[in-house]
């Protein structure tokens, strides 16, 4: 009987520590789809000197940028790029499979004398919800 219960606190304690480090994991595939698609949106916009519009998207100005739902895995819905108020935006919707909650990550992008500054945000279900902060980069933890 003591050995059923000291396995049931062990299982009690490794489960959640279980969770937390998939959901990290899940994590990098989120951000290398960021990142990526940040690089192409950069680089169309040291050709044209401003930020691609969702029509250029769609009609496959920025290079190798694909359609948002080609993003789609178990931990992405989908992923697309933003022009909003002068800023280039990154944003992947995430899956509820892959994190327990659905959420949004935004990554926006600005342009200054000194180049670009570029810094995570979250929105979403993240934006109340510090449980999910803590799989978020720490650029966004704040």
């Amino acid at each position: 009987m003591i050995v059923v219960a000291i396995i049931g606190i062990l299982s009690s304690l490794a489960v959640p520590s279980y969770q937390r480090y998939i959901r990290k994991a899940n994590m990098v595939d989120v951000i290398s789809v960021v990142r990526d698609m940040s690089k192409k949106s950069i680089l169309f916009y040291s050709e044209h000197n401003r930020w691609p519009t969702n029509a250029e998207v769609a009609a496959g100005a920025v290079p190798e940028v694909r359609e948002p739902t080609d993003y789609a895995s178990d931990n992405i819905t989908q992923a697309f790029l933003d022009n909003y108020g002068g800023r280039g935006r990154v944003i992947v919707d995430v899956t509820a499979k892959g994190f327990g909650k659905s959420g949004r990550i935004r990554y926006d992008m600005v342009m200054h004398d000194g180049g670009i500054s570029a810094t995570f945000c979250h929105d979403g279900a993240w934006t109340t919800d510090a449980y999910f902060r803590q799989y978020l980069p720490a650029e966004c933890q704040n």
